[in-house]
């Protein structure tokens, strides 16, 4: 059972803990759970990938968080999304009654079969060493599970197949820098302070030598013409005008210290180009595709890359979208009919992308449209309008 004392704060570490007994082969295995604000995603894709992925700890900049969504069996690769409801599976009539009974006898016996994929997948597993790779490896067994149900999730295995999608995009993309450190953050925020400070006492200074200056004509009489308030004035003015030569010399000095902070910073924010984990040796393999090819053989829904992946996506997402004939499925029906209409305009297929972008502009229209029945997401419609119009455009 899930260790629910475990979830935290963020404080010093990005993770917690928690134990599950696999439903399948009874093993408990130990998982990690990201803590909220480990990391920020600045920006998200056209069709819905997280974008510019920045964790709070540097360590972690090459983690991915899909490593720790789906939870897989060390003992039998049984593999599962880390939701709610499986986290407290025992719980779940439903599950343990009419899935368990069905997907754990064919789980038990293709864990074991050196010739079924779910073996294959399970034991070319390696996420100390392979992270990136043992993400599509993962992603291909939550997947394979989700097919030994009676009634599997068409949802569901559409959305593997479009993460999938996006972790092959990621190889192709930049990596994005660590965030700041709290050290370098407090810097710049004393710096900033600091500065503020020395130039709003520099401006009062100016503004009591302005005042004084015009004043003090009389400074050219002789010392024994002059008031006691004379000689104060004088005596302020060449205060200030010290006080202003010591502020100058120390706004000299703190515009050095700010640059090399600026330096540190845009150093360490630059965008690298991220090599291709996937071309370098996979275990016995001389590369991650070439055992995705191997696979591919005998399993024909094993993607080689991102088309492959958004075009096994879109068959799914299609079988979804004809059992959204239902009252209150609208607002769903007109996103997965966007998803649909943008998967297709990725892979090259703008007729089908056009008739989905036209479908989910007109539902969405009548949504928004619809006064009285206002039982959906009136934000998401308006974001799906905007967006299907927009990616219609891109076709002409």
């Amino acid at each position: 059972m899930a260790d629910k004392n475990s979830f935290g704060p963020l404080k010093d570490v990005p993770f917690t803990f928690f134990s599950l007994e696999c439903p399948v082969c009874g093993q408990v295995n130990e998982y990690k759970k990201i803590k909220s604000g480990a990391f920020v995603e600045a920006k998200i894709d056209t069709d819905f990938c997280p974008q510019e992925r920045i964790w709070t700890f540097p360590e972690n900049q090459n983690l991915h968080p899909y490593l720790f969504l789906l939870l897989t069996c060390e003992k039998c690769f049984f593999t599962r999304e880390a939701e709610g409801e499986f986290l407290e599976w025992k719980k779940d009539e439903n599950f343990t009654s009419q899935i368990l009974p069905v997907q754990k006898p064919k789980h038990l016996q293709f864990c074991r079969d050196k010739n079924h994929l779910i073996f294959q997948l399970g034991s070319n597993l390696d996420v100390s060493q392979y992270p990136q790779q043992s993400l599509i490896i993962k992603l291909l067994l939550a997947i394979a599970d989700e097919k030994l149900k009676d009634d599997p999730s068409d949802f569901k295995i559409a959305r593997y197949f479009l993460m999938m999608a996006w972790v092959f995009r990621e190889q192709e993309r930049p990596s994005y820098p660590a965030a700041a450190t709290p050290k370098s953050n407090s810097l710049n925020k004393q710096l900033k302070a600091f500065f503020e400070a020395q130039q709003n006492y520099s401006g009062q200074l100016r503004r009591l030598k302005k005042e004084l200056e015009p004043k003090s004509n009389k400074m050219g009489r002789a010392l024994s013409d002059l008031t006691e308030q004379d000689e104060l004035k004088i005596k302020c003015l060449k205060w200030i005008e010290e006080t202003q030569a010591t502020f100058d010399f120390l706004n000299h000095w703190l515009g050095k210290l700010e640059n090399l902070v600026a330096q540190e910073k845009q150093s360490k924010s630059k965008i690298n180009p991220q090599e291709n984990t996937f071309s370098k040796k996979y275990k016995n393999y001389p590369n991650f595709t070439a055992l995705l090819k191997k696979l591919k053989e005998n399993q024909p829904e094993i993607a080689l890359n991102e088309k492959e992946s958004l075009e096994l996506a879109l068959v799914y997402y299609k079988k979804n979208f004809q059992g959204l004939d239902i009252l209150g499925k609208e607002i769903q029906k007109a996103q997965t009919g966007y998803l649909i209409g943008e998967l297709s305009r990725r892979v090259g297929d703008h007729s089908t992308a056009l008739q989905f972008f036209d479908f989910s502009i007109k539902q969405t229209q009548e949504l928004l449209q619809d006064e009285i029945n206002v039982d959906y997401n009136v934000a998401l419609a308006q974001k799906i309008n905007q967006l299907a119009q927009q990616q219609k455009n891109l076709i002409g």
